[in-house]
C-alpha cells in the first residue's frame, strides 16, 4: 500500500487517514478504480510527509481529518500539497474548522458524519476526468 514510486503523471491517489474505519471503507472503492500502484495510503503524519516528498503534482488526495490538531498538522503541510486535487473530510462543522480547512484548497469538501457516498462520486467523476 505504501511504497517508493513517483507520482508524476499518473491518476495517483493518495488515501491519509489515521481513522481505520475510513480507510477501510473506501480503500475497496478506489481498488477498483485505481491500480493499486497508483494508490497510496497513510496513516500517520510520518508516513503522509514521506509520500509528499516523492512529488508535488497530479495527484488527488482524500484527506479524512480526525481532530482540530490534525487539521492544523495538515495545514502546516500545504506547500506540499500544492497541484493535488483534494477532497477533505472534515471532522465537525464549526466555522474555525471549516476556515481552516479552506485553506488546503478542496475541490471537495465534507464532513465525518457526512455520505460516503458523496466522496466516491467526487472521487470517482475526478478519476475519470484526471
Amino acid at each position: 500500500m505504501f511504497g517508493s514510486e513517483k507520482i508524476d503523471g499518473r491518476k495517483m491517489v493518495l488515501l491519509y487517514s489515521s481513522n481505520d474505519d475510513f480507510r477501510e471503507e473506501l480503500y475497496p472503492f478506489l481498488k477498483i478504480l485505481v491500480p493499486e500502484s497508483d494508490l497510496v495510503v497513510g496513516k500517520t503524519q510520518e508516513e503522509l510527509l514521506r509520500i509528499l516528498g516523492l512529488s508535488r503534482t497530479n495527484f488527488i488526495a482524500v484527506l479524512f481529518v480526525s481532530s482540530q490538531k490534525e487539521l492544523s498538522q495538515l495545514v502546516s503541510l500545504q506547500d506540499h500539497l500544492r497541484g493535488a486535487k483534494i477532497i477533505l473530510v472534515l471532522p465537525d462543522r464549526e466555522k474555525q474548522t471549516i476556515a481552516e480547512g479552506h485553506q488546503l484548497q478542496p475541490r471537495f469538501l465534507t464532513f465525518a458524519n457526512g455520505d460516503l457516498g458523496e466522496v466516491k462520486a467526487v472521487l470517482g467523476k475526478m478519476l475519470s476526468t484526471a
